[in-house]
């Protein structure tokens, strides 16, 4: 699926994130999230307020983080929360679009907030939901 259509469908924002993990050999980024299924549009009571999936963004021919991962990623493990996560529709013929995904990151035994910029240009992504998680109301 092209980026710009997931984020269509999907609102990403105020989401943790549990891993980030990123393959140039394969040109992936792979994000474990816990997407607030009860800011979907389409929520309804009585489903779980929240959806753990894995996004994948494939097909990464630029890609920059703010600061670099790896001061912040320890073994793919992140806590962190979306405060931003949306792709560029591009309107031509070429398959790749712009993603920006905002991140704050917490260290809370340190008392640290870091905020993370991840830009890319990349042409797909698939959301697979692993589970559903508990209910608050």
């Amino acid at each position: 699926m092209r980026p710009s259509e997931l984020f269509k469908n999907l609102y990403f924002h105020d989401s943790p994130v549990d891993a980030l993990v990123y393959s140039p050999e394969n040109r992936d980024l792979r994000l474990k999230i816990d997407l607030c299924n009860f800011m979907q549009e389409d929520y309804q009571e009585g489903e779980p307020d929240f959806l753990e999936g894995e996004l994948t963004i494939r097909g990464i021919k630029a890609i920059s983080f703010d600061p670099e991962p790896l001061q912040i990623v320890e073994n793919g493990s992140i806590g962190g929360e979306i405060l931003r996560f949306d792709a560029q529709e591009n309107t031509s013929q070429d398959e790749f679009e712009d993603i920006c995904l905002v991140l704050e990151v917490s260290d809370y035994p340190a008392k640290t907030h870091t905020t993370v910029a991840i830009e890319m240009t990349a042409s797909e992504v698939e959301w697979v939901i692993i589970g559903r998680i508990f209910q608050f109301r």
